[in-house]
């Protein structure tokens, strides 16, 4: 909410909104805040920007988080419904992922695989 008001002073947590100020919400504007997260610029090129800021999971999660809050869980349809099960939200995590496996995308955070004995202590631990 803090993109898409834009107020002076951020809202907290612990802001509470209003039925009517979610319906507000439509998928142009959840797609300008992914894009954000993903590319630093609300409208992006997939073919030349690359999405250095997030990963798709993360964005997924995001996306995720909104959707819950949202007061329709059906899918958006003529101005009504969820707007992050739009198609245009969607295709930027589609992008995000394509650039993924092209390698133009944020680097992953793992830092190593398991090895043998590790992976032998986590299913003696199970």
């Amino acid at each position: 909410m803090n993109f898409f008001h834009n107020p002076e002073k951020n809202y907290t947590k612990q802001t509470l909104f209003t039925r009517s100020q979610l319906l507000q919400v439509n998928p142009t504007v959840v797609k300008r805040w992914l894009s954000f997260l993903a590319y630093n610029k609300e409208e992006y090129d997939p073919d030349v920007d690359k999405p250095t800021y997030r990963r798709a999971s993360t964005i997924e999660f995001a996306k995720k988080a909104v959707s819950y809050y949202m007061p329709n869980k059906c899918k958006w349809i003529n101005g009504a419904g969820n707007p992050t099960k739009h198609d245009i939200v969607n295709k930027v995590i589609d992008d995000v992922k394509k650039a993924e496996i092209r390698r133009r995308g944020k680097k992953p955070q793992t830092k190593r695989p398991l090895s043998e004995k590790e992976f032998r202590k986590t299913l003696e631990i199970f």
